[in-house]
Parts: C-alpha cells; sequence; structure tokens
C-alpha cells in the first residue's frame, strides 16, 4: 500500500495558489498528509502555514520530465508513493503522463471557472473534490464543514494594536487603485487612532519610485522580499485594505479583517474568501471586464469612479460590525 495520503500538484501564479489554500485546510479534515509541487517559495510559505507537510520544487528539471518521455525514476518513485494525486490543472497533458505512474490515484481539477460560469472561486473548487471519488462519504461532510468554519473566520484571532496594513499592489496593474488615494485613505485611518502602513513587495518598484517622489506626508513604508516576512506584517495588523490581488487573498485566508477594492475584476468570482472580508467595488456599466474578451480600459475608469469616501465609509461599517461581534 502506498505510505503517503495525498500530493497536490499546482503550477500557478501566487494568488491562483493562495486561493487553493482553504481547500486544502478543509481536505486534511479527512487526509492527515498533504505534500505539494508548486513553486518553491511558494511550497514553503504552505508548510509555514500549515497547508501543506511538505513541497518540492516544482522549476526542479526532473519534474518537467512529466511533459516528455521517459518521466524521470525519481519523480516515479516519488509519486508512486502517494495514495491519490490531485492536479490543479488545465493540461490533459500532465493528467495522462501522471496516470502512467502505477500506484496513486490521479485527480484533476480545473484552477479556475471558464469566464461564463459566475461561480466563486471557492466554491467552483470545492464542487469539483466533491465531485470527485476522492473523498468517501462522511469525508465529503467534513470538508464542506470545515470550508464552512473557514469562511466564518476559524481560523481568526484576537488582534490587537493599531497598524492598519495598506497594499497598493496587484498582479495587473489594471486592478490598481490609483495610490494617492490609498494615502488619503491612511490620512483619515490616522484620525481614527489607526497608523497606517504602506506593504510593498518586489513587484512594486514603481510604486515606491512614486512614493518617493510625492510632495505629501507618507505612511510609513514596509518592504517585503519573502512570503515569511508578508506573512508575519499581515499578522500583525487590526486591518488590512487592498486591491484584487494574491496578497489580498493571503490576508483573507489569515483572518484578518480585510477591505478590498475590485474594478475590472468581478468580485462575485474572485473576492477573497471569508465573512471577515468587506468588498468595495465600482459602479461602472462596463465592469467587470477583467477575464472577458473585450478590451479593458487603459484609463481604469471603474477605478476612477472609487473615491476615498467611499473606503472610509465601507470602513466605518467594519469598525461597526466588530464592535457589535466584540471581535
Amino acid at each position: 500500500m502506498s505510505e503517503n495520503q495525498l500530493l497536490i500538484i499546482h503550477q500557478g501564479a501566487f494568488g491562483d495558489f493562495v486561493i487553493t489554500f482553504p481547500i486544502l485546510k478543509a481536505l486534511r479534515t479527512s487526509i492527515p498528509r498533504i505534500d505539494g509541487i508548486c513553486r518553491s517559495s511558494f511550497g514553503r510559505m504552505a508548510v509555514d502555514l500549515g497547508v501543506l507537510d511538505t513541497s518540492y520544487p516544482l522549476e526542479s528539471a526532473r519534474f518537467a520530465s512529466l511533459y516528455s518521455e521517459p518521466i524521470d525514476s525519481k519523480v516515479v518513485t516519488l509519486m508512486s508513493s502517494y495514495r491519490s494525486i490531485l492536479l490543479f490543472s488545465s493540461s490533459e497533458l500532465l493528467e495522462k503522463s501522471v496516470k502512467k505512474i502505477n500506484g496513486p490515484q490521479v485527480f484533476r481539477i480545473l484552477p479556475w471557472p471558464n469566464i461564463s460560469q459566475k461561480n466563486h472561486i471557492t466554491e467552483f473548487l470545492a464542487r469539483q473534490v466533491w465531485n470527485s471519488n476522492l473523498l468517501g462519504e462522511e469525508a465529503r461532510r467534513r470538508f464542506l464543514r470545515a470550508l464552512f468554519h473557514l469562511k466564518g473566520g476559524a481560523n481568526r484571532k484576537r488582534r490587537s494594536g493599531t497598524r492598519a496594513i495598506i497594499s497598493p499592489g496587484a498582479g495587473s496593474v489594471k486592478k490598481r487603485w490609483p495610490l494617492e488615494r490609498f494615502i488619503m485613505v491612511a490620512a483619515e485611518l490616522k484620525k481614527r487612532g489607526l497608523q497606517s502602513s504602506i506593504l510593498l513587495g518586489p513587484a512594486e518598484v514603481d510604486l515606491e519610485t512614486v512614493l518617493q517622489h510625492s510632495p505629501q506626508a507618507q505612511p510609513q513604508v514596509v518592504k517585503t522580499r519573502t512570503f515569511q516576512k508578508l506573512i508575519t506584517v499581515l499578522e500583525s495588523a487590526v486591518l488590512y485594505i487592498g486591491n484584487d490581488s494574491g496578497v489580498s487573498h493571503l490576508a483573507a485566508f489569515l483572518s484578518v479583517p480585510a477591505l478590498v477594492i475590485f474594478g475590472p475584476s468581478d468580485p462575485d468570482r474572485w473576492r477573497p474568501f471569508g465573512d471577515h472580508v468587506r468588498i468595495v467595488k465600482a459602479a461602472s456599466p462596463c465592469s467587470p471586464c477583467f477575464d472577458t474578451d473585450r478590451p479593458n480600459c487603459p484609463e481604469r475608469a471603474c477605478l476612477d469612479k472609487i473615491n476615498p469616501d467611499q473606503i472610509v465609509e465601507a470602513l466605518e461599517g467594519m469598525f461597526d460590525a466588530e464592535r457589535e461581534t466584540g471581535k
């Protein structure tokens, strides 16, 4: 019998990978050990968060043999030690290749829904897991119960302090709300006793340049070069504000109260998972357009329609809800 429980393979970018975390956490209620093949830095983060037990670097040349003949013998030995392999992939070629390895059951689920489907991404992934034969009947029920608890903030900690994290970046510049408006929100938060930090990752060099040359008073800037530092910064916050981005999905997974701004992308499909997340979206007739074949506006008209007062009003609603729940 295979020794290990489940191996997942994920080839996607940061945000796409983080989106799977609630699914993997819920699976752990029935599957004691889950390992993963993914980008090495993502894997280390997932292990640190208890999402994976062990990770293997996708960028290793050995795993490239899954798309050729023959498959590397060490890859065969590794994969054949698992009872099941779950592929988050659109590649039928990868599925056929992995199924040539004797031993594990192989399941492939699509990593994101077709643009014609309005399903939320977590619901979309969960439904595919449910419809597969990966879990038995009782395990399926545990899986859904765990997802429900995660949505309600099962990972949530009582947070103290006055630090608000503002993340003005996004994987696409088309999803970025104007930086100067984030700074205006930071000024309003300061009046309410919250000290804001602008979070910049390696991909936000251009925003750092803008901040350096801005005549406005600047909040503190925090730079993160590793996912371990990013997690530490997010967990230090009592509030998070950001765009539709992988960092916003990570903040939501960490159960940080989060306000996320949507423009060209569809929050019905892509909003971060959790009841502690509030969305502000553009009231624009042409939005959402990001996932469609329509050309996106170079002016980001939908995001320009969102003003700082709307964000502050939404934050006041969050503060009121926090006071009512006592959390």
